[in-house]
């Protein structure tokens, strides 16, 4: 698959990171035992799905259980003159309560673990990288860098670069790939695989 449909791919689960509420850690300490029993109720689905589809799905039942606390943090966090819909304010607690948690799902999930390990070789086999050709491919990565024009595709492309660098046992430039992405737009999925790497 092509490098380009591979960052495309990945924007699914990007989610920019925010602040805490009483409410909010309250509601996330609940989310990290529902959201991952609910992942793993389907082991066969593929790494691709679980992340992208189920996770989804996981998500918004979690917020159909918890619509009582869900809502005493929209009003907490926004002034009642906000233009912000509430819908909008809805999805961004969702937002959070991901993000926020992302660190913990990786050191107490062991499914989830397991999943983003799956996602990292599928991407690698994506990309067509082997033993043989890594070094060349992380050169051609690194030389198409400067075509990246915004700051979400070039935290994409960081990851892709981490996880080149992860798969050729450079652990180092690995996370420092992962950081410079984090840097440029903070992206769940880039700071799951970075905890993944330390973790592991």
């Amino acid at each position: 698959m092509n490098k380009w449909i591979l960052i495309s791919l990945l924007t699914f689960i990007g989610l920019i990171s925010y602040g805490q509420s009483k409410n909010q850690k309250k509601l996330e300490k609940l989310f990290l035992t529902q959201y991952c029993s609910c992942l793993g109720q389907d082991a066969s689905l593929t790494p691709e799905v679980i992340l992208y589809k189920k996770s989804s799905e996981c998500i918004i039942t979690f917020q159909k259980e918890n619509t009582e606390l869900i809502n005493e943090i929209v009003k907490e966090d926004y002034p009642k003159n906000t233009s912000i819909s509430e819908q909008e304010r809805r999805n961004d607690s969702g937002r959070r309560m991901v993000q926020n948690t992302i660190i913990d799902l990786v050191r107490s999930c062991d499914f989830y673990r397991s999943t983003l390990n799956k996602y990292k070789a599928n991407l690698i086999d994506q990309l067509g990288v082997t033993k043989e050709n890594a070094h060349q491919g992380i050169k051609e990565m690194i030389d198409g860098e400067k075509k990246v024009k915004d700051n979400q595709s070039l935290a994409l492309y960081f990851t892709l670069l981490g996880v080149m660098h992860e798969y050729i046992n450079d652990k180092k430039s690995a996370i420092g790939y992962y950081d410079k992405a984090l840097k440029a737009y903070e992206l769940t999925a880039t700071k799951g695989l970075r905890e993944l790497l330390i973790a592991n």
